[in-house]
């Protein structure tokens, strides 16, 4: 229930930037 933003910004978990893009 996160914002695509925070996913974006969020640099600590790689995992969810993958999910991102």
């Amino acid at each position: 229930m996160e914002p695509q933003s925070v996913f974006f910004m969020d640099s600590g978990s790689p995992q969810r930037k993958g999910s991102c893009r």
